[in-house]
């Protein structure tokens, strides 16, 4: 089998010749990339697709978009760089993107500042971009107070429209050859809405506070997201994945079950009817949520940490049902092992593997992503492992 005849045996239920090895190394790439530490053999690689290529993955990866074009007319979004040491601020265009929409880093020592201007009034966010993490970290969410910026929130996702790109798909499942398949990115779930615009402990309480409000805006902003999975059903792409961090921590069983498996079912049931598939990622605790997945009509999870970092098992993640299909199997306590790594990282992938026979419906990838102190060494080594022991 080639690597895309691999990824698609997966993806249809059967068995393929050996366990596709397809891990994010998004963050990691861009790190070292940008610090200017890429081993050589990635050398003149222009983003992570270019590196997945080099390295022959087995790629099945939702960082290849976006492939939905997002619309919001009478709004607009201005950023600016405010220096942390009280200087004037500067009005910045957005950081130049990869062809794939990932952003470059943001200068140190200054708030990344992001205003989104409607007719209703204007939310803003404060963020700062780490060196240390390759990471921006949120310091001010844009909904603050609920009653004050509710209009505004709500003139947004009521102005919210999803095209999809036929070209741009067209040109990523060209550049990918028969070494993959692109996994589309869609938009999130009612419950991560509230995550991107209050954050996820304000956006919990807004739940709890403003029910009818949060009822409301959820109904607008689910209608949006089943306009996109019915262009989803009528495209070329098999594989989709909502942008959520699914983890129990802020989607508890109860809130998800009111707010969240009516909206799963509906967008499942459009992309099923098309024979697609549908996804979400994972980002923490999933045990508690196994029967609740299963209800949603997932097909299976993307980046499941499993623990220690999460708290569910990868072999029981495969029985969430039937046809369950599991994304995961490396997370940074495997990625930064540094003590005898060759060893180490080996008896990992053999027990692991041991676990997971038949070899159906289980993609070897990274625990929600690649570390960025991922020695390049201890890659080659899990993609040796994953070729040696995962052969069916």
């Amino acid at each position: 089998m080639n690597s895309k005849e691999r990824v698609l045996t997966v993806l249809k239920g059967g068995v393929p010749d050996r366990v596709p090895f397809a891990p994010n190394i998004g963050q990691w790439f861009s790190y070292h990339k940008h610090s200017g530490t890429l081993p050589p053999e990635l050398e003149g690689c222009e983003d992570e697709l270019d590196a997945m290529l080099r390295m022959e993955t087995d790629i099945f990866s939702r960082r290849l978009g976006p492939f939905f074009a997002q619309s919001i007319p009478g709004v607009e979004m201005h950023r600016y760089y405010v220096p942390m040491d009280g200087g004037p601020r500067a009005e910045v265009k957005p950081p130049a993107s990869t062809p794939f929409g990932h952003e470059e880093p943001h200068p140190p020592n200054v708030w990344v500042v992001t205003e989104v201007v409607t007719p209703l009034g204007t939310l803003r966010n404060r963020a700062r971009f780490t060196s240390a993490s390759f990471t921006t970290f949120e310091e001010e969410h844009f909904v603050k107070d609920f009653e004050r910026d509710y209009p505004a929130l709500r003139y947004i996702v009521e102005n919210t429209s999803y095209a999809f790109d036929p070209e741009k798909y067209r040109q990523v499942e060209e550049r990918l050859g028969d070494q993959g398949v692109a996994f589309v990115p869609m938009a999130q779930s009612p419950i991560k809405l509230l995550h991107i615009w209050g954050g996820q402990v304000d956006g919990t309480l807004f739940l709890v506070d403003y029910e009818k409000e949060c009822r409301d805006l959820f109904e607008i902003h689910t209608a949006n997201v089943v306009d996109m999975a019915q262009q989803a059903a009528q495209c070329d792409a098999l594989a989709f994945s909502l942008g959520d961090n699914l983890d129990s921590l802020f989607y508890s069983p109860p809130l998800f079950r009111t707010y969240e498996i009516e909206f799963h079912q509906e967008i499942a049931d459009i992309l099923h009817g098309a024979d697609k598939l549908l996804f979400s990622h994972a980002c923490g605790r999933l045990w508690s949520l196994r029967e609740l997945i299963a209800e949603a009509g997932l097909d299976g999870m993307e980046g499941i940490p499993h623990p220690p970092l999460g708290d569910l098992p990868l072999d029981e993640a495969k029985n969430i049902h039937d046809g369950f299909i599991v994304n995961g199997g490396m997370t940074a306590h495997e990625q930064e092992i540094t003590d005898d790594p060759e060893r180490g990282i080996r008896a990992y992938v053999r027990d692991l593997f041991d676990g997971m026979r038949p070899f159906d419906r289980f993609f070897f990838s990274s625990g929600c992503n690649t570390s960025i102190r991922t020695p390049w060494e201890n890659l080659l080594i899990f993609e040796e492992a994953c070729h040696e022991f995962g052969s069916s």
